[in-house]
């Protein structure tokens, strides 16, 4: 046996690493160090550890582990399936016509993976319509659980309303558990899933979706190990995301564990094999990759991965997203539509522009919130506001990593600000006032395909013109555009105003009748 273990008396045991090899000394090393309670004797060179069933049970794993860096591949008898074979699947009557021919292949992919599938596909290829697509089609795949980012439960639940099909949705909030309703749906960010795992477990949801699974990449965090036992509890299993591995292979385990646990259930086995393992005065450390071609012939039987080259035929140049943001009614956004309702002249546009301002600071947190994650993901991002203000609350927020431009910046000031967002990796957020940046800026396309309003202008062109910045000459992949609108307030108001004169504007040159384009002002005094 690798490990020796001597009674010293009825309280504790003296263990002695006895490698068959020395490769598997640090891999002992470490698995001793998981017992509570040890102590490191210098002299005898041996451990002693508390004499207890628990022990017991650690030292009958460790002396399992023996040579530990062993070929997976040999120990494990599995059938060699074509990684493309799912290509073969036909798909199902009622399949949604919404789909591109693309997500008609990842619907496929998943049915021949009986609902247990990594969608890799890259941002903009739109893996939430092509998971929400199961649901829609498989008759037994609700209850559903998504677990996502706090800043897009809204946009998953409109989503899910549109996508899903007829099955019932809400969206869990806070860290105190409360009764879920039965022959629900529900969505659920990462912070909080451990505070809800007893009562996400008591539910049975029969579909886990995981959108940005790498969010459950750490085995040790607390947030991890509620994901996996939530997710091991359903029969199918979609976890999502552009960038699985955001780092080294030890953070793809629990995704593989869960797709294919036959193979992958063991986590140290995988670690030692696949993750680079080098020994310290400390222990082992897994922060690096080894036989990865080996690794990729496992996960391709399980994951489906599409280069933007691949589908950007099917992909539209431009996609315009909207975010919704359930916002809390301020008291000063009220105070300021009373203030509004009876103003004439200069004051109406003074007041107009102060609910513009407290709308947004309703759902500034939300917005910080969702540029943190964005970009942490994402490479660059294009910000555009309206007012100053917003955009020096912005900058101040993310000033390492951002620059910016407003009507007052100078021209090589401006200029240094385009380069450094083009030529820096570390600058990845680009704020820009939507009405100074509507011409003369150039060659944000080359680094970026992503930009987010966060308030709105009065005019359609104004955003088209923004949305152009990207969406031009020298753009290798699709453009996405995201609406962040706060819910229930003047920006939804707004949204409607934008679509209005886009219509007026498109009949004007396309010669096509459209409907009277009512002013905002109009609009939003005829609501109060």
């Amino acid at each position: 046996m690798p490990v020796i273990a001597k009674k010293i008396n009825e309280k504790i045991l003296s263990l002695k690493i006895a490698p068959n090899d020395l490769e598997s000394f640090p891999v002992l090393l470490d698995a001793i160090k998981e017992i509570q309670g040890r102590r490191y004797n210098p002299t005898l060179k041996t451990w002693n550890v508390p004499n207890n069933n628990i022990t017991i049970k650690q030292l009958e794993k460790i002396n399992t582990l023996e040579k530990i860096n062993t070929d997976v591949s040999k120990e494990i008898k599995k059938e060699v399936i074509d990684p493309n074979k799912w290509k073969e699947t036909k798909l199902p009557a009622n399949t949604p016509d919404y789909l591109r021919p693309y997500q008609e292949e990842c619907l496929k992919f998943l049915i021949f993976n009986k609902g247990r599938g990594l969608i890799a596909d890259p941002m903009g290829a739109g893996k939430t319509v092509e998971s929400l697509s199961w649901l829609y089609t498989i008759g037994d795949s609700c209850p559903a659980l998504i677990i996502t980012r706090a800043t897009i439960k809204n946009q998953w639940k409109k989503a899910y309303k549109q996508f899903g099909g007829n099955y019932n949705v809400g969206v869990i909030y806070g860290q105190k558990p409360y009764a879920l309703k039965p022959n629900t749906s529900y969505i659920i960010n990462w912070d909080i899933i451990f505070y809800w795992m007893k009562e996400l477990i008591l539910t049975k949801f029969k579909t886990v979706i995981a959108d940005e699974c790498q969010y459950g990449g750490n085995t040790k965090s607390k947030r991890t190990k509620a994901y996996m036992k939530v997710a091991k509890k359903a029969k199918y299993i979609l976890p999502l995301s552009g960038t699985p591995i955001k780092s080294c292979p030890a953070q793809f385990f629990p995704t593989l564990n869960l797709l294919m646990k036959e193979v992958f259930n063991n986590e140290w086995k995988y670690k030692n094999r696949y993750c680079g393992p080098k020994h310290n005065r400390f222990g082992l450390t897994f922060t690096g990759a080894s036989n990865i071609e080996e690794l990729h012939e496992f996960i391709k039987l399980i994951m489906l991965r599409r280069e933007k080259s691949v589908i950007l035929p099917n992909l539209p140049s431009k996609q315009i997203i909207t975010v919704p943001f359930e916002v809390t009614i301020s008291k000063d956004y009220i105070e300021a539509k009373n203030r509004f309702k009876d103003s004439v002249g200069i004051a109406e546009k003074i007041e107009l522009a102060n609910i513009k301002i407290e709308a947004f600071a309703m759902k500034s947190d939300f917005i910080v919130n969702w540029i943190k994650d964005f970009v942490e993901i994402t490479k660059k991002l294009v910000v555009y506001t309206y007012h100053r203000k917003v955009m020096e609350f912005l900058k101040e927020k993310f000033k390492e990593n951002s620059v910016y431009v407003y009507g007052g910046v100078a021209g090589k000031q401006r200029e240094k600000a385009i380069n450094d967002f083009i030529e820096k990796d570390d600058i990845n957020i680009f704020f820009a006032q939507l009405l100074s940046v509507g011409v003369g800026v150039d060659g944000l396309q080359q680094v970026c395909s992503n930009c987010a309003f966060v308030e709105f202008a009065d005019n359609s062109t104004d955003h088209d013109q923004g949305e152009d910045r990207l969406h031009r000459s020298g753009q290798k992949d699709s453009v996405n555009c995201y609406y962040l609108i706060g819910e229930n307030t003047i920006d939804e108001i707004m949204i409607e105003n934008l679509d209005e004169k886009r219509k007026v504007a498109n009949a004007v040159v396309d010669g096509i009748a459209a409907e009277e384009s009512f002013s905002l002002t109009k609009q939003l005094k005829e609501r109060m």
